[in-house]
């Protein structure tokens, strides 16, 4: 299995936090992003609300795997804070994640070691109250069947664990479209046909059931 066929984490619902140090306020941010476009638009939403801060200091992964990632200081000393924000997110685990800092400074200077202990302290306190969700990579399948397997295949399909019906038309024969686990997709399948088929399960059996089929659509 490779690391895109993977459950992953990412946020469900964003959290937030605040941290102060003498007198510096760090309001920090943990949403779900998918693109980078939403990325900037979440960051142009969080200027517009704090028009006095002094910095607004951020990093993400966007991907599965993580492949694509960036971070900013934003006028902060290099290495200062946009480092220790992604820090926080790489040690959460979690991927499609932007966390944003916005700091309002209070009169005095931090020092590199201040700057870095605030930032990713408002950093992880906002990961740690955000809601977490699994994510489990799927396939879609479109099976096409005759009225009078309709009730048989309900059956079936909402018996097995890992599948999921995603949508049902049923203007011209049924159409139902699911999900299936891809860490075992190909098992689930096949359980699929040979409890349709009334037979025991096996892995390398050819079945075919008369009046369905079964499609991959998206994956």
């Amino acid at each position: 299995m490779n690391q895109h066929e993977q459950p992953y984490q990412t946020i469900l619902e964003a959290g937030s936090s605040e941290f102060r140090d003498r007198n510096s306020r760090f309001l920090g941010f943990a949403f779900r992003v998918n693109t980078e476009e939403e990325v900037k638009t979440i960051l142009e939403g969080l200027s517009s609300k704090h028009p006095k801060s002094r910095h607004i200091v951020y990093a993400f992964r966007i991907g599965k795997g993580g492949e694509f990632s960036r971070l900013s200081d934003d006028g902060e000393p290099s290495g200062s804070s946009g480092r220790p924000i992604f820090n926080q997110i790489q040690s959460s685990g979690l991927h499609n994640i932007l966390v944003a800092v916005v700091r309002y400074f209070g009169g005095t200077k931090l020092g590199i070691p201040g700057l870095i202990n605030a930032y990713g302290e408002a950093a992880k306190l906002a990961i740690d109250s955000a809601t977490i969700q699994t994510i489990k990579p799927v396939y879609q399948f479109l099976i096409l069947a005759e009225y009078s397997l309709m009730g048989k295949l309900m059956d079936v399909v909402k018996s097995m664990e890992g599948l999921e019906i995603v949508r049902q038309d049923f203007s011209s024969g049924l159409e139902l479209f699911i999900t299936a686990e891809k860490s075992n997709a190909d098992y689930l399948i096949q359980l699929l046909k040979c409890q349709m088929a009334e037979v025991p399960m096996d892995a390398n059996r050819q079945i075919e059931i008369k009046g369905m089929n079964i499609k991959l659509i998206k994956n």
